[in-house]
């Protein structure tokens, strides 16, 4: 993995997590602190490194993608956003709106 790019994304990470920290309630700096824990296992993992957290049992991919979904789930309850954070469209679900997207462009022109 490119280590430079790694880097560039981890500090985005931090800046990221310091400015809700600034902004957000307790709950959401919580999990955000988390998010940048596991940005942080992400970087020494995609370096070359050992997991510095192999006591959670799972991989550090997982960790990171189970806490940022947890953490837009934080931030749709703090900004009051109903519903949920939906999953990744699969192929399918993707063509689908692709082929929405141009119908509804179709209808503007």
């Amino acid at each position: 993995m490119d280590a430079t790019a790694l880097g560039e994304a981890h500090e985005a990470v931090r800046i990221g997590v310091d400015q809700l920290q600034m902004n957000a309630g307790p709950g959401l700096q919580k999990v955000a602190l988390l998010v940048r824990r596991h940005a942080h296992a992400l970087r020494v993992v995609g370096g070359g490194g050992d997991d510095p957290r192999p006591e959670y049992g799972l991989s550090v991919y997982t960790r990171a993608e189970q806490a940022i979904e947890y953490m837009l789930d934080h931030v749709r309850a703090e900004l009051r956003v109903a519903g949920g954070v939906v999953q990744t469209p699969d192929d399918e679900e993707y063509e689908e709106l692709v082929k929405e997207v141009a119908r509804a462009r179709a209808r503007v022109k």
